[in-house]
C-alpha cells in the first residue's frame, strides 16, 4: 500500500491499550528520529491524531503535532486530512479547531468506556448479569483444603491449628 503514493520509509507499530498505563515505548521514536540530522523523511503520516497521541489533554496531542512541524517534518493523518500540515503561508481555521478537539473527545470517550465496563463489573458481581462465558468473574481458586492448610475454608483466623 502506498498512500497518497508516497514512499514508505519507516513504519512504527505499536499495540497498546488508551489507558496510559503502559509506557507507549514506540510512540517516541519518530520524534527522536526526526530530530536526527540524517532522517529518512520529511513527512510523518499516522492513521488518525487519536490512535497517535492517546493522550487525556488537548495540550499534548496538540503540542506533538506542532513539535513535528517545528524539525521541518510535515504531519499528515490518513483518517483526518484536515489535519495535515498546511502549504506554508495558508492558514487552515478548521486544522486549528480539530487539533483542539479530537484528543478531548477521544478521552472523553475513553472514560464513558471505562464507566461501561465498571457498570457491567459491578452488574456481574451482584449477580445482575452474566459474563460472557457464563463463568464467574476473576480468577479460579486453585487451592483446595487438601492441597494447602491455610487455604481451608471455614476456619476463623488465629484459630488453634495455624
Amino acid at each position: 500500500m502506498r498512500p497518497r503514493g508516497w514512499e514508505i520509509v519507516k513504519v512504527y507499530s505499536e499495540r497498546v491499550s488508551g489507558t496510559g498505563k503502559v509506557e507507549r515505548i514506540v510512540h517516541d521514536r519518530p520524534l527522536k528520529d526526526a530530530r536526527a540530522p540524517d532522517r529518512p523523511s520529511t513527512h510523518l503520516l499516522v492513521w488518525s491524531l487519536d490512535r497517535f497521541s492517546r493522550e487525556a489533554t488537548v495540550t499534548k496531542a496538540t503540542q506533538s503535532v506542532l513539535d513535528f512541524e517545528a524539525m521541518g517534518v510535515r504531519f499528515h493523518s490518513l483518517k483526518e486530512p484536515t489535519l495535515d500540515t498546511p502549504e506554508v503561508g495558508k492558514p487552515n481555521l478548521g486544522r486549528d479547531l480539530l487539533l483542539a478537539l479530537l484528543p478531548g473527545i477521544a478521552a472523553f470517550e475513553s472514560e464513558r468506556r471505562s464507566e461501561r465496563v465498571r457498570v457491567a463489573m459491578a452488574e456481574i458481581k451482584s449477580g445482575h448479569r452474566r459474563t460472557r462465558s457464563g463463568r464467574p468473574p476473576g480468577r479460579p481458586v486453585r487451592a483446595t483444603p487438601e492441597s494447602s492448610p491455610r487455604a481451608s475454608v471455614g476456619r476463623p483466623r488465629g484459630s488453634p491449628g495455624e
